[in-house]
């Protein structure tokens, strides 16, 4: 890290402010034409059939099972038809049995109203909103540094597990796979925004340096876990460096493209209203045993979604606000001017809520490397540590994860710098 310190303070003055700008988009099954960016847009579920019912279904060509495809494409176009609203586009959602329609509505109709009318409608299982997303982080990157070397003992974890082999998803805009930093840490790249091919961002590459950038190369910085694998999915869009902004759909095929692939954790750096369509999904992955990391946002009850929702591990930053409300109390990582890579095979310091969810994500590949069946409530209480937990009056709504004991006791002995006391143990099954 010292190495990394000396290249980041030289270059501050190059450092640029990371996230705040929208854009919302939707993508297209092949042949479909993809939603206009600027338009108002719903999202209609029509149901799949079983996969034993459907003998055309090829999955290895974007779910088109066909013929029940173009069904379920003239359903959507009668619904849509019927209340004055245009098909754009559809994606199947095999993982919870339904295939998304995105239906454009006429500059003169009110969201709610229609959203309501189509629910109403038998053949849909339910209609919603195309909800805006945005990735969490502060907008001042020049604070003082605060790398998480340094305040969870890295280099000392590293020797005990390095999330080897662990498969992350990290949802977010493109990172740039060819970084100096990045180079062979990044097993596949994936796009799911419309209307544009996969391309590296500033905050799908920062986010995706905290989590892997390879350690011992003699530049850069290192991340909480370099021997995981990363699934890089390009689901937000940038229209200006750092402005990470996703849409409902867009989100959704990427948990869908991480299910399928199966993805131990999923990192969501991001946050926005509560959705239905990604609730269920992040439930499907739930279910099957992934891992799902969120950044919370503490100026939104209960920290948005998807962090609230139950399951899901919360975090907040160390050095930021508390959430507004809560039902749960969050864990907390350092957010504050950590080193990371950018595009253009740079680095610099970047702030916020989305890095210190990339960091919990990284802790969690350690701790699965060691505990590869472990639930994700037991990892939760793992990081808590809370007879550990010290009351930080600035931050009494969050727990500061306890790295060191925590993966200490995944390991069954120490392997770092331990607090006094005996190491605790968990029912792992």
């Amino acid at each position: 890290m010292t190495i990394a310190r000396r290249r980041l303070h030289f270059a501050v003055a190059m450092v640029a402010a990371l996230l705040a700008l929208p854009l919302c988009a939707a993508a297209a099954v092949e042949g479909d034409s993809a939603a206009a960016t600027d338009e108002a847009s719903i999202l209609l579920m029509i149901r799949m059939a079983p996969p034993h019912a459907r003998p055309d279904v090829d999955y290895g060509d974007g779910y088109a099972g066909r013929s029940g495809t173009q069904a379920r494409r003239r359903v959507a176009e009668d619904i849509a038809r019927a209340h004055g609203l245009r098909l754009v586009s559809q994606w199947p959602m095999p993982a919870i049995g339904i295939e998304c329609f995105v239906l454009q509505v006429p500059p003169d109709r009110q969201i709610a109203a229609v959203v309501e009318s189509v629910s109403r409608d038998p053949r849909a299982v339910w209609a919603q909103p195309l909800q805006v997303f945005r990735g969490q982080s502060y907008n001042d990157p020049l604070f003082d540094q605060q790398p998480v070397a340094l305040a969870w003992q890295l280099e000392a974890l590293h020797a005990a597990a390095t999330g080897r082999d662990v498969l992350i998803a990290q949802i977010d805009s493109g990172a740039e796979a060819d970084h100096p930093d990045l180079v062979g840490q990044i097993r596949l790249t994936h796009n799911t925004v419309a209307q544009t091919n996969y391309r590296a961002e500033t905050h799908g590459t920062a986010v995706a340096g905290v989590l892997v950038a390879r350690p011992g190369n003699g530049i850069g910085m290192v991340g909480v876990a370099p021997g995981a694998r990363l699934l890089a999915v390009r689901a937000c869009s940038e229209r200006v460096p750092g402005a990470a902004v996703c849409d409902s759909l867009s989100l959704a095929k990427a948990l869908q493209f991480a299910i399928d692939r199966g993805a131990r954790v999923v990192n969501l750096s991001v946050a926005g209203p509560p959705d239905r369509l990604l609730a269920e999904l992040l439930t499907a992955a739930l279910a099957r045993g992934a891992i799902v990391v969120a950044a919370v946002d503490t100026s939104a009850n209960d920290g948005g979604f998807p962090a609230s929702l139950r399951g899901v591990i919360a975090v907040v930053a160390t050095d930021g606000p508390a959430p507004a409300t809560a039902t749960r109390t969050p864990l907390a990582a350092p957010g504050r001017d950590l080193p990371t890579t950018l595009p253009g095979a740079r680095w610099g310091l970047v702030s916020g809520a989305s890095f210190a969810a990339a960091e919990v994500s990284g802790m969690v590949a350690l701790l699965l490397e060691l505990q590869p069946q472990a639930r994700a409530d037991w990892l939760d209480t793992l990081l808590r540590q809370a007879d550990e937990y010290r009351v930080d009056a600035s931050l009494s709504a969050a727990m500061p994860v306890q790295a060191c004991r925590s993966v200490s006791a995944a390991a069954g002995h120490c392997v770092c710098d331990c607090a006094a006391g005996s190491l605790s143990s968990y029912d792992k099954r």
